[in-house]
């Protein structure tokens, strides 16, 4: 049975991936986290197959639970799951140790798509982010002015633009 640990801070996501993922995949054990204090925990006393991360939860931003993860040296497929669009935080959450970003308005399919591909031990990515990607190494000079802030600078400037 494979274990999967939903970290979002809203009930209803946490919900509705539930749903989803036990239509495609049958018998599945789930946790819960609504904070990154929540992920930790749950992290530190279980082992999981894979863990679907919101970036904007209360306390600590899912790109600081990345990089946590990775100073820690702890193993754990990360599929970031987040309402930010993909052009915006796909390649830095995947930089901070990803393996997949899919934005909360994609399909049902591309759900199930992206967490059976991370638990086969492969990356996930979308055909529109590779095509970023591909374009970005094409070009780099055509990189963004958000693209050269840190992820703390850029996280401050998602949180203005929120606002």
């Amino acid at each position: 049975m494979k274990r999967i640990l939903i970290a979002d801070d809203h009930a209803a996501i946490r919900y509705g991936v539930k749903m989803i993922l036990s239509n495609a995949f049958g018998k599945i054990e789930f946790g819960e986290a609504s904070t990154t204090a929540e992920v930790m925990k749950h992290i530190n006393d279980h082992k999981w197959d894979i863990l679907i991360l919101d970036i904007d939860m209360p306390g600590r931003s899912g790109l600081e639970v990345l990089k946590d993860l990775k100073d820690r040296s702890i193993k754990i497929p990360v599929l970031v799951f987040s309402f930010h669009p993909e052009k915006q935080i796909a390649i830095r959450s995947l930089k901070a140790g990803a393996y997949g970003y899919l934005a909360k308005d994609a399909a049902f399919e591309e759900l199930t798509n992206a967490i059976n591909q991370i638990l086969s031990g492969r990356k996930y990515i979308t055909s529109s982010l590779a095509e970023q990607m591909a374009s970005y190494m094409e070009n780099p000079s055509d990189k963004a002015p958000h693209e050269f802030l840190s992820d703390r600078e850029y996280e401050t400037l998602l949180l203005f633009a929120d606002r």
